[in-house]
């Protein structure tokens, strides 16, 4: 397995994303009153604050969103990402501090977005939209003083596991610096998801550097660094300096802070790396930006648990839902809190941070109450948040190691106790602050020493529920696409069949026991409800990049079946499959199978297609289903998707590839069940197939968008 970071930098964002400044302003979001009709004119502000930094070319997410046809295509997956809370990567509950650079939507952003996808994804007039934010090359927060660079690129495999790398990078400096922010700049923005920095002032890391016949090593344990840290310096932080993730921002140090630099220090990336279907290299350059003076305040670590939970008493049985550990600190001192960030693994479901204040008044000022693993961002309170001498800090985080958690890498569950590889578990929450007055420093930084020494001892765990939720409308649209046999956008009485009684009896509202594409509309809103196939679109027959027909539906000669992966260019889950589909081709080249790759994405031209697959390695026909009428007819609703085509144009399986996706965003280590090997098997073999329909994971498929930019 592979072996997380044991430590995440406590302290404030030093490092972002090099993601080039706005040239352009952002316009602000009209207000929209219910009896108006919601269009692109409302929703592009809204999607180019929250979502086009990072959704443009070149930049790391999959898809660009930055004009009316982009955003539309993409309706159906919004919708599903942003109530599931997945997108933006906005990580605290919103009323329970308030912190700088919030992508959050606001409720009148989510209103207004919910009412334009629900209500048909509406243009309007296009010369009233506002043009795309531009975005200037270059580093974000000017040229740096100082840019370090990975010595060798780090080849990224284009399948397996997360990996956990780390770096040793040189500093050259002649003499000791103050650093203010850091700005990274990934090599491949696809595979680079989080980097981790320290400082190592002995020469650890360029021992263990390359010590494995590649640029940097694995272990975080023994020699190099543990849990303690890479030097035993500072107070409670030794030195650990930040860390970045995608879609962040890098920031200066507030009030004139600042880190020292050592002489002859190296700079440590623990990074975290996503294969993306195909062979990448990662080459990370950071840019230094250093103060002309040392600072006039301490900035220090109040870490909760201490040492990440060594000895917090982190032993889950396997079931149980709600573990939890609790902690407390009380401030000897006026202190300024500045930042917050929590470290875990994958089974960590919230985190919460209360102050009692002396006067007894209590009050939540950091909670996230559904942990991602990739998403580990330190956030930065608005304004420094002012505790008074006496607060008592009050720290849970609460683990569910049961079969119920879609993280959870055991299937069934298993115990799981404290360690540092990603099937193990830790847990803490640091506070990056500083003593208000500077004349307090040492007695701040004397607490919090006590306080970490005594904690190592024992801890306290009680228990309590939480419940997620998830997308009807997604869920009913998906079930219509797989029971509109004849695809025409309407359920029939015989289509319908006794099942989704709900849908049935609250859209059925002409009592006919079918339900026409106006019902399912007005129920589900034409963004969750799949067009009606087209007059005269031949469903089976599609062209390849060579300009032959195939007939996917037909079965002949000694041909078992016919194996079609339906994907788009830029669906990640789909392209990270790629390995995994070459690899199936590979081993049932004689089993008289024929295997085709089908383009889903309406726009997708044949260049594109070329490009993607000799980018990926495909040597299979591939096909542009440019109209999903072969999609809507096999009841496809994601990339990527299989459906297995026997005589007689029967489906004999559709679904998904594997389960290594357990759900959007929760992706198992590596896979327990292989779908689809498993059906080719038993097809090859002459038997019955034990699971022929099961629910793919993935992208929605692309609406087609009629005109627009």
């Amino acid at each position: 397995m592979a072996i997380v970071p044991a430590l995440l930098g406590p302290l404030l964002p030093l490092a972002g994303a090099a993601v080039p400044a706005q040239h352009s302003p952002v316009t602000a979001a009209a207000e929209v009153t219910p009896a108006a009709e919601v269009t692109f004119v409302d929703v592009a502000p809204i999607v180019h604050r929250r979502c086009t930094a990072c959704h443009r070319p070149g930049a790391a997410g999959p898809f660009p969103l930055r004009t009316y046809r982009e955003v539309a295509k993409r309706g159906p997956m919004i919708s599903w990402v942003v109530e599931d809370g997945l997108m933006p990567p906005w990580h605290p509950v919103e009323g329970f501090g308030t912190f700088k650079d919030s992508l959050a939507l606001t409720p009148d952003e989510r209103k207004t977005l919910v009412a334009w996808l629900d209500g048909g994804m509406a243009q309007g007039d296009p010369a009233a939209a506002p043009e795309p934010p531009t975005f200037e090359d270059g580093w974000q927060l000017g040229t740096p003083d100082l840019v370090v660079t990975m010595s060798e690129a780090f080849e990224v495999p284009p399948t397996g596991a997360d990996i956990y790398r780390n770096f040793a990078v040189p500093i050259p400096i002649e003499e000791d610096k103050w650093l203010r922010a850091m700005e990274v700049r990934a090599g491949s923005p696809r595979v680079l998801h989080h980097v981790v920095f320290d400082v190592d002032t002995r020469g650890r890391g360029r021992r263990l550097d390359g010590s494995d016949g590649r640029p940097g090593w694995d272990a975080m344990t023994g020699e190099g660094g543990g849990a303690a840290g890479w030097d035993d310096g500072g107070p409670l932080l030794g030195t650990a300096l930040g860390g970045w993730a995608v879609g962040s921002q890098p920031r200066m140090l507030p009030m004139g802070l600042a880190r020292k630099l050592p002489k002859g220090a190296d700079l440590i990336l623990r990074s975290h790396f996503h294969p993306s279907g195909k062979r990448e290299s990662e080459l990370t350059s950071i840019g230094l930006y250093f103060a002309d003076e040392p600072p006039k305040k301490q900035l220090m670590g109040l870490q909760m648990p201490p040492m990440f939970g060594t000895g917090a008493g982190i032993d889950i049985p396997a079931g149980e839902s709600d573990f939890i550990v609790n902690d407390s600190f009380i401030l000897p001192v006026d202190a300024l809190a500045l930042t917050v960030g929590g470290h875990a693994h994958s089974i960590l479901r919230e985190m919460r941070i209360d102050a009692l204040s002396p006067e007894g008044d209590a009050e939540t000022v950091f909670w996230i109450d559904d942990w991602d693993f990739d998403w580990q961002n330190r956030y930065e309170w608005a304004e420094p948040l002012e505790l008074a001498a006496g607060t008592e800090v009050f720290v849970e985080l609460v683990w569910d190691n049961s079969e119920d958690n879609p993280n959870n890498p055991f299937d069934p569950p298993r115990r799981i106790g404290w360690g540092f590889q990603s099937t193990d578990e830790m847990g803490s929450v640091t506070i990056a602050m500083v003593a208000k007055d500077e004349a307090d420093a040492d007695e701040l930084w004397g607490a919090m020493r006590d306080y970490k020494n005594e904690r190592m001892r024992s801890r306290t765990r009680r228990s309590r529920q939480h419940e997620g939720t998830q997308s009807w409308r997604m869920r009913m649209g998906d079930q219509v696409r797989l029971l509109d046999a004849d695809g025409d956008g309407a359920l029939s009485e015989g289509e319908l069949k006794g099942v989704a009684p709900r849908l049935a009896s609250m859209a059925d509202t002409d009592g006919d026991g079918a339900l026409s594409y106006e019902e399912l509309v007005a129920a589900l809103g034409d963004t969750f409800v799949p067009k009606p196939t087209r007059p005269g679109d031949e469903v089976g027959v599609l062209v390849d990049l060579d300009g032959a027909e195939h007939d996917v539906l037909a079965v002949e000669g000694k041909t078992r079946a016919n194996v079609l992966v339906f994907t788009t260019v830029d669906c990640p889950i789909a392209n990270g499959y790629a390995p995994e589909i070459s690899a199936i081709v590979k081993d049932h080249a004689d089993d008289r199978f024929r295997f085709f790759l089908v383009h889903v994405d309406p726009d997708v031209t044949a260049e594109a297609a070329t490009k993607h697959a000799e980018e990926y390695g495909y040597l299979l026909p591939v096909l542009r289903d440019s109209g999903q009428a072969l999609a809507r007819q096999l009841g496809i609703t994601h990339t990527p998707e299989v459906a297995i085509v026997g005589p007689d144009a029967e489906v004999l399986y559709r679904g998904r590839i594997d389960d290594q996706y357990k759900e959007l965003g929760r992706r198992r280590p590596a896979p327990t069940r292989r779908e689809l090997r498993d059906a080719l098997r038993s097809i090859v073999a002459g038997e019955p197939i034990a699971v022929p329909r099961t629910d793919a994971v993935g992208c929605t498929l692309p609406v087609p968008v009629e005109g627009g930019d």
